[in-house]
């Protein structure tokens, strides 16, 4: 059996053999130190259905473009 988890640092889904429980790894996406965790009895009986509407954006939502325009305008006036 495997051991699943996932990256602290980036989320990357990932699973070891049993024998790496308690061992460092490196995540081959981002390079973070982990420690492949224990498995327990209660998580080898659990499945678990990602579900990806439940997943968290990072990305700041904006309207830059304004933005923009409103610092070229202030630049406009400054040189004035």
């Amino acid at each position: 059996m495997a051991i699943h988890y996932v990256c602290s640092y980036c989320k990357k889904r990932m699973k070891s053999p049993d024998r790496f429980a308690g061992s460092r790894v490196v995540c081959p996406a981002c390079d973070t130190e982990l420690i492949v965790p224990e498995k327990t009895a209660q998580a080898s009986e659990k499945k678990v259905k990602w579900d990806p509407s439940e997943r968290q954006s990072t990305v700041e939502t904006g309207d830059y473009e304004s933005e923009a325009e409103a610092v070229r305008r202030e630049l406009d006036e400054t040189e004035s």
